[in-house]
């Protein structure tokens, strides 16, 4: 969730949109309309990192929590680093430094049938 600035306030998970159904105990439209949508604001959860964080920090944080918020100086929203988008990056950094990519490619073709190669 975002400010009118654009600044990173929180996240909110499917799961707080769930408990709150419960919680209000119906899933009526109109019963919900009182509500806001800061007051499932968890400002504590999924907390992010600055856009100048390590692959260590990241890979730290991923640890705990499935994706990372990042944010710039100014506290403002850059994007989201996911579990699945941190290992293909680190994969990738990998196979490069070993330069692998070429080697994977060729035993990767090789298993493929003619027929199936597009």
């Amino acid at each position: 969730m975002l400010n009118d600035q654009g600044e990173y306030l929180g996240s909110i998970t499917e799961g707080d949109f769930l408990r709150h159904i419960l919680a209000v105990g119906t899933t009526d439209r109109k019963a919900h309309e009182k509500y806001r949508i800061g007051g499932l604001l968890r400002p504590d959860f999924c907390p992010p990192l600055g856009i100048r964080a390590t692959p260590d920090q990241v890979a730290q944080a991923l640890l705990r929590q499935n994706f990372i918020p990042i944010v710039d100086d100014r506290n403002c929203f850059c994007g989201i680093v996911t579990r699945r988008s941190f290992m293909a990056f680190l994969v990738e950094r990998i196979w490069r430094k070993r330069n692998l990519c070429t080697v994977w490619y060729r035993v990767f073709c090789h298993l493929i049938p003619i027929t199936q190669r597009g």
